[in-house]
């Protein structure tokens, strides 16, 4: 199984053929959905349309090009300890807006880069460390 963007598992092509197979040599729909452990919705899907192929989903479409895709990544791989908020500050997308720290963040996250995220916690001084 992989993961989605909100974590949402989604089968491979590999079950889905099996799921298929399965429904074709008289399995119940109950049966091949607990052994992949999918919801029965899913089989019956398969079992209405004969066919196992991942269905169109609507997505939002990107707020940003490939050009500025790129910029983030490599702005970013420059510098690693540098926050989101200060890429999204120097970033500007449509009319100039500069772009969401959101935005910037999810970019990374999607091509496998953990953003830094900068401590908020108290300031500790030598003190603190003595103790």
């Amino acid at each position: 199984m992989q993961f989605t963007a909100f974590m949402i598992p989604q089968l491979n092509q590999s079950p889905r053929d099996g799921a298929v197979g399965m429904l074709q040599a008289d399995q119940s729909i109950r049966a091949v959905s607990s052994v992949l452990n999918v919801n029965h919705s899913t089989i019956e899907r398969y079992d209405d349309t004969g066919s196992s192929a991942d269905r169109p989903r609507p997505r939002r479409p990107w707020v940003t090009n490939q050009c500025q895709d790129r910029r983030i990544r490599l702005i970013h791989l420059c510098n690693r300890f540098q926050p989101s908020i200060q890429i999204a500050v120097t970033t500007t997308w449509r009319q100039n807006r500069p772009m969401g720290v959101r935005t910037v963040h999810n970019h990374l996250r999607h091509v496998g880069i953990q953003p830094y995220h900068p401590c908020t916690g108290a300031v500790l001084t030598i003190h603190h460390q003595e103790n």
